[in-house]
């Protein structure tokens, strides 16, 4: 075809080359763009300049007995007309602040009232272009002071696939740590393979914290099977399901990585190079960090497709998969040892009503369109990115965040 002549022309190593063309078949409606720098695309930080605040906020309130009163006061001045607008707010709100011992006064006040930036890594054979419309979408909800930090994944399109997880996590790691504007927190939203990097930094990471994460149609189970060959699957099992789990095939192929074979799972709990490790499925390895790191977000929201033919099972994005030996019957996340015995923390957000699920009926690689927003963005994600904790009453109230 002429998009497979196209690729071939990519000077992509022959075994690489051989999926990305298989790949791009499964979904004719989508073509993949192919790479045009061969050096790696800065991380894209576009936050918009803050404005002059109107009140005078060297005024504010100091901490104690003293803050205190004199937040108090100017509750009383700002009721009576005395102390207006924004500037008269982060007065009161910094004496306030400083007396509960919440922080510097204004500066925790002008702190409290900026939404969290948010992080968006996108998906495999893609890059973070594809992300642009969701980047959009963000910045127009996030309003004032908001940043936003849409990632990419060395050189995006072929690193994507061609670089195992581990890597891809380290670079995502990196890029987060380098951007001073998400030193104190962020949320983030990772997209089909960029959901499972995003639970990775979480649970490996954490630092700086994530406070919600977004899931949107992430093979967060694992993957197990390639749609386009949906009818000879059974053949296709019998002579490649094997060859997934070899270290050549591992450290070459990213959905190597997170490939389930639910006929051979003890070779993927033995030789799994990401997502046994990161499911915490492998007995006698299992890391209670990953379990802490994940139950200490505010919010962990799961967006499935009801449609979606790439992932197999679709049940994957809710953490659901096939049962063992069989590739007909599902076992839902609730019925898996993952949750019944809290493997990564997932039924510890759930006692605390911090784990959402949510669903779309769009295509796989429609999700992050403007297709798709009523569905994904508006109705699933975007309630879930206001600021939460101790400052963000006091957020709201200054007018700062705009969920």
């Amino acid at each position: 075809s002429p998009r497979a002549m196209e690729l071939a022309s990519s000077r992509l190593p022959i075994s690489q080359l051989l999926l990305a063309i298989s790949l791009s078949t499964v979904d004719s409606s989508w073509v993949p763009p192919l790479p045009t720098r061969t050096a790696v695309v800065s991380h894209r930080r576009c936050a918009a300049p803050a404005a002059a605040d109107s009140g005078n906020i060297s005024s504010a309130p100091r901490g104690g007995l003293r803050g205190l009163g004199g937040a108090l006061r100017g509750a009383a001045r700002s009721r009576s007309g005395a102390t207006s607008g924004r500037g008269g707010r982060i007065a009161v709100a910094g004496g306030l602040l400083a007396a509960l011992g919440l922080g510097g006064g204004a500066v925790a006040a002008r702190r409290a009232s900026r939404p969290l930036p948010v992080v968006l890594v996108h998906g495999i054979l893609d890059c973070s272009e594809n992300m642009y419309q969701v980047e959009a979408w963000v910045r127009a909800s996030l309003g004032r002071g908001g940043h936003v930090l849409n990632v990419e994944i060395g050189n995006g399109v072929v690193d994507s696939i061609a670089r195992p997880m581990d890597w891809q996590l380290q670079e995502l790691a990196a890029a987060i740590r380098a951007d001073p504007a998400l030193a104190e927190g962020f949320n983030m939203i990772g997209y089909s393979q960029g959901a499972l990097l995003a639970r990775g930094y979480v649970q490996r990471y954490n630092l700086p914290r994530v406070s919600t994460l977004v899931s949107w149609v992430g093979p967060q189970a694992g993957q197990f099977g390639v749609p386009a060959w949906d009818e000879m699957i059974g053949h296709i099992n019998k002579i490649t399901s094997a060859m997934w789990y070899t270290p050549a095939i591992q450290e070459r192929v990213s959905f190597a990585n997170y490939w389930r074979d639910p006929m051979r799972l003890d070779t993927y709990r033995s030789n799994s190079a990401f997502l046994a490790d990161l499911n915490n499925e492998v007995p006698g390895r299992r890391n209670e960090s990953y379990a802490t790191n994940l139950a200490s977000l505010d919010a962990f929201v799961l967006v499935s497709s009801t449609i979606d033919s790439i992932i197999v099972p679709r049940e994957s994005q809710w953490f659901g998969f096939f049962a063992p030996n069989s590739t007909s019957r599902i076992v839902p996340l609730r019925r898996s040892p993952l949750w019944t015995e809290d493997w990564i923390g997932l039924r510890r957000l759930d006692a605390a009503r911090r784990l959402h699920f949510a669903s779309c009926a769009c295509h796989h690689r429609e999700v992050p369109s403007e297709g798709c927003r009523l569905q994904v963005w508006d109705r699933a994600t975007r309630r879930h990115l206001q600021r939460r904790g101790p400052l963000a009453a006091v957020g709201r109230w200054l007018g700062g965040a705009t969920g």
